[in-house]
């Protein structure tokens, strides 16, 4: 496994083209018929991400190694927190050790703006990723179900991570 690192992204238009390819190949078969479109526009487009990155303190990056960008992440710095709001990785890079790699490259983030936990927000039924949160040491903290809209709710688990 090569080394990875996390490059801010500037241009969200190619970002948005990245997380979408990424987001039919995983989440179109795993969905109801509809959602990965909706939630692909709702989460993931070129203007939501100005707008977080604008409004709510948000930071996108690519995740690189030697051979190219291999994925995406999107953190918010909150006053007390840091919020991992997306860690997607293009299907061959994943279940390799790349996902824990850049959840180091997460936590350093957190450390460096002096934030003491991590929380995210997880499908409930999405265990790879359950399972690999857990193995990192993150902790249930509730079950939530969110109206995202559009007949589509987003059944989640809240998970927190201490530094």
């Amino acid at each position: 496994m090569s080394p990875i690192r996390m490059k801010e992204a500037s241009d969200l238009k190619e970002l948005a083209k990245f997380a979408k390819a990424i987001w039919l190949e995983h989440w179109k078969p795993l969905l109801p018929e509809g959602q990965t479109e909706y939630m692909i526009e709702l989460f993931h487009s070129e203007k939501v991400m100005k707008e977080q990155i604008e409004k709510a303190h948000y930071h996108y990056f690519y995740l690189e190694t030697e051979e190219g960008v291999i994925g995406y992440t999107a953190l918010s710095v909150k006053e007390d927190h840091l919020f991992l709001s997306k860690l997607y990785m293009l299907k061959n890079y994943r279940h390799k050790g790349y996902g824990s790699a850049a959840f180091g490259l997460i936590k350093e983030f957190a450390a460096k703006h002096s934030l003491p936990k991590i929380i995210l927000t997880v499908k409930r039924t999405n265990t790879p990723a359950l399972d690999a949160y857990l193995k990192w040491g993150f902790k249930i903290t509730k079950s939530i179900d969110t109206d995202i809209g559009s007949g589509f709710v987003m059944p989640d688990y809240v998970m927190e991570y201490t530094l």
